[in-house]
């Protein structure tokens, strides 16, 4: 794995020219026929990047963030309006022939494959597209099949598939060509947990085993959870958050989760009694619960004191403390940079 950087960006922004939606009526749309007037939309902000080889990189923000403009300016597909962009030791789009050979894409809501055609007519296909030799070839074909178990589907047209399926082929074609740097855009959605997790394990595979550095967009925060230990955070065309899972958490308060389970039923009331001052308690059901959860702010010494008084004071079964999800750190982020 190489200490070098995969992705180096420096104040890269995008704008598009957009026309101005103007008032209704026949007046005003033949004034912005004759004479129309345009406003610029900026898509992307002046973004700093760093990304390492051999990372597995999460690229996250709401619809409408800027994450696919910024992608397509790593591709190579537009040109950006300002700043600059390393892919590789390349600018992605004056050395597009060179540079696209050593990148790959997956797109889960797009194909690659042949939709009529069995699953290897395309792998032979993109082998003529990239101009892999047989050796090569032959080296991919064998390490997917060990990891993939191709041969049980791979001759079965692609619309013939199921989900998980066609996925594991739209990574095989997307990495036959032994690519460095590859895109992966929602690759899990729709599947069912069994396929997530083939898919997760083989993509931690293929970084660790062949040094390969991916980037990662996804609203299924399971796959940066499971896959990241870095997150770029990216907001109305600027990256707002940039760094470790870890230090994400950390900078949204370190708040600690503190839960409990009880051998009976007690009331809102009770509990909410022996919750302590910057706790937030949360019943599973009002009423009576058997079970409860408190967010607690500052170190892990709170949160001992506060098990210990509750164990002591309540018919406790079971008792955990875990580090907020990382769902909920990130919606928390979301609602912060609105």
């Amino acid at each position: 794995m190489s200490n070098g950087q995969a992705i180096r960006t420096e104040g890269l922004g995008k704008t598009y020219r957009s026309r101005k939606q103007g008032s209704t009526g026949l007046r005003a749309s033949l004034k912005a026929f004759v004479k129309p007037e345009y406003q610029e939309v900026q898509a992307v902000a002046g973004v700093d990047l760093r990304l390492g080889s051999g990372e597995i990189r999460a690229l996250i923000g709401p619809n409408g963030a800027g994450k696919s403009t910024l992608i397509k300016m790593l591709c190579g597909i537009l040109h950006p309006s300002y700043g600059s962009v390393e892919c590789l030791g390349m600018e992605p789009w004056k050395h597009r022939e060179e540079y696209v050979r050593r990148i790959g894409a997956v797109f889960g809501q797009k194909t690659q494959l042949m939709w009529d055609l069995p699953a290897s007519d395309s792998f032979l296909i993109n082998k003529q597209v990239y101009r892999i030799s047989d050796a090569v070839y032959k080296r991919s074909m064998d390490y997917f099949e060990e990891r993939f178990g191709l041969s049980q589907f791979k001759e079965r047209a692609v619309r013939n598939l199921s989900l998980g399926e066609r996925m594991r082929c739209e990574l095989v074609a997307a990495l036959l060509h032994e690519p460095s740097l590859v895109f992966l855009d929602e690759p899990t959605i729709g599947m069912d947990i069994l396929a997530k997790d083939m898919v997760r394990q083989f993509v931690r595979d293929v970084n660790r085993e062949r040094g390969v550095t991916f980037i990662l967009t996804t609203h299924d925060l399971g796959d940066v959870e499971n896959l990241c230990e870095k997150i770029s955070v990216i907001n109305q065309g600027k990256v707002v958050f940039d760094g470790e899972q870890s230090e994400l958490k950390q900078s949204l308060g370190g708040k600690k989760r503190l839960e409990l389970s009880f051998n009976r039923p007690l009331t809102e009331a009770e509990l909410s009694r022996a919750t302590e001052e910057g706790a937030r308690f949360t019943p599973t059901d009002l009423g009576h619960v058997l079970a409860a959860s408190w967010e607690l702010s500052g170190s892990g010494a709170a949160s001992s004191a506060m098990a210990a008084s509750l164990m002591v004071n309540y018919p406790t079964a079971d008792i955990g403390v875990r580090d907020p999800d990382i769902e909920e750190v990130i919606r928390q982020l979301y609602q912060g940079v609105k």
